[in-house]
């Protein structure tokens, strides 16, 4: 309880002092229709339960639906209303704080049957000691959500298969529905946790023996229960796919072809209103998404559908050295020692993993944070059984703890020593810029009695809230001389899209000069006034 109070306020710290991220507006005003118009219309792709907690702390401060045709429109229209931008802002964030703690709990819960609760407390000190984890915890996405409800289903299944009877039925389902409910990608996890999950206790010969009537019994309790969960969570709408009506899907046209009577007979399913109808749109949507892919940056290169090796890359640079460390001595000792709780948390991470491999949607290390739940289960494990026998795991443990102050207050953006100090040129986006620096840029800008500045901004933030500094727009591919403030995203991500379609890159002049300074971990600021003395640059 006390990791997890002092991770909570390390979170809390942070709420003011980054600016508006790319997703948090959308994700707010989603949050907030639920919670004032009593529907869920904006966007089926994420289900609602992030959603709803970062929705939860505007609304109670007064904030409502001002039924906007888009979420940006209306998460712009809920700032617009509200008295104290940033109060908003922080009370969004804070939503995040009942998935931070159920997360933590999740981390006991798992870590505790692998070893007892000194292995628990030792696991989710070591969860709560990761930059990245605090980050996301500290941001108004639905990200953090996942980050919870996946290892609290996984371990409700551990528990329902040691005792298969109704009460861990219900168990299961209500916490496999709450894993649907954060991200449709768990639905991929899931099965591939479940599959591992049986697959090692097959193995080990200690899947429980029951009765057809008790798996029937069990079965049916749980199926019912997840469905419920589910079908609350979006107020037991009944309602076709098809909506609005006359809507085409041409991702399904693919297979049954834009006319005939199959396509008609399939269409007409279609506009057949039924429980739960917005889960398989939502689904749908993701699918297609999924097809279409995303603009994603690695090394230097952009991909429309990514790369198999993206998640395990970001993990490698984005995770604390001293964590990896510990958490390859749990797996060690979870084979080694025929741990099986722990060599099940084990199979769980590496099924993450490896359904991260198949996805076109590179876009950051959030899409995989679940994994971190497992891994400080195994990292507890080493620090508490190797501690007697060699100080290198206090150590470690040391270093995990003087890493976390040293990445204080920039969790989101903080990377490991392998990105040697350039994290741009490996990736950007969420991982490293999100549009959540410019404040820090303004401040150091003011320190210096610079009142105007060239600004290559990338992020939704209103640069007319910074003030103390005046700031014009930098167009593309024009040098400039006096103060220049830019986003890593602007000169990297945006100049390799450039380089892929041929075109030069906007901002690939700044490459050639060595910034004056760095503000937070994503704006580079250079000094090009011209010096008294000749016409180069400092």
């Amino acid at each position: 309880m006390a990791v997890v109070l002092i991770g909570g306020l390390r979170i809390a710290s942070t709420w003011h002092l980054f600016a508006e991220t790319y997703d948090e507006a959308a994700q707010i005003a989603c949050g907030v229709e639920w919670l004032s118009a009593h529907r869920y219309t904006f966007e089926n792709q994420h289900p609602p339960l992030g959603r709803i907690a970062v929705g939860l702390g505007p609304y109670l401060d007064g904030a409502h639906n001002h039924g906007k045709p888009t979420r940006v429109a209306e998460g712009h229209a809920i700032f617009a209303d509200a008295p104290d931008y940033y109060r908003l802002l922080a009370e969004a964030r804070a939503g995040n704080l009942i998935f931070f703690a159920l997360a933590c709990l999740a981390v006991w819960l798992l870590a505790r049957e692998c070893g007892g609760a000194a292995v628990a407390a030792m696991a989710v000190a070591s969860f709560t000691l990761i930059p990245v984890v605090l980050g996301h915890a500290g941001m108004a996405t639905t990200d953090f959500a996942l980050v919870a409800c996946l290892p609290l289903a996984f371990w409700s299944w551990q528990v329902g298969l040691d005792c298969p009877d109704r009460k861990h039925a219900a168990l299961a389902g209500a916490a496999t529905a709450l894993a649907v409910l954060s991200k449709f990608s768990s639905l991929g996890f899931l099965a591939v946790m479940l599959a591992a999950l049986l697959a090692l206790r097959w193995r080990r010969k200690t899947l429980p023996k029951y009765t057809r009537k008790t798996m029937v019994e069990a079965a049916a309790v749980f199926a019912v229960t997840l469905l419920l969960v589910c079908w609350a969570a979006y107020r037991f709408e009944i309602t076709p796919i098809r909506t609005p009506p006359g809507r085409d899907f041409l991702l399904l046209d693919r297979y049954i072809g834009a006319s005939g009577w199959a396509h008609a007979l399939v269409y007409r399913l279609l506009e057949v209103p039924f429980p739960l109808s917005k889960i398989l749109k939502g689904i749908g949507e993701v699918y297609q998404h999924s097809v279409d892919g995303h603009d994603a940056y690695l090394f230097g290169r952009v991909s429309r559908h990514g790369w198999w090796y993206f998640f395990p890359v970001v993990l490698l640079v984005k995770t604390p050295l001293a964590f990896l460390a510990l958490a390859g001595l749990g797996a060690a000792l979870s084979l080694r020692g025929a741990n099986a709780r722990a060599s099940e948390c084990l199979s769980a991470g590496i099924a993450i993993i490896l359904v991260s491999l198949t996805s076109s949607i590179d876009i950051g290390v959030r899409h995989v944070l679940p994994v971190y739940a497992f891994a400080a289960a195994l990292a507890g494990l080493a620090v508490v059984r190797l501690w007697p026998r060699t100080k290198i795991v206090g150590a470690l443990f040391l270093c995990l703890i003087a890493g976390n102050i040293w990445a204080h207050p920039h969790y989101l953006a903080d990377f490991n020593l392998l990105a040697m100090g350039t994290p741009e040129r490996i990736v950007t986006d969420s991982d490293l810029d999100w549009g959540q620096d410019l404040p820090f840029a303004t401040r150091a800008l003011a320190e210096r009695g610079v009142r105007e500045a060239w600004l290559a901004y990338a992020g939704v933030y209103e640069v007319a809230r910074e003030r103390g500094v005046t700031y014009h727009s930098l167009p593309p591919n024009t040098p400039v001389e006096g103060w220049v403030v830019a986003s890593v995203r602007k000169i990297y991500f945006e100049g390799a899209m450039a380089r892929a379609k041929g075109l030069p890159e906007p901002y690939g002049w700044l490459k050639t000069i060595r910034p004056t300074m760095r503000a937070g971990r994503s704006i580079l600021i250079f000094d090009l006034r011209k010096k008294l003395t000749g016409g180069s640059h400092s």
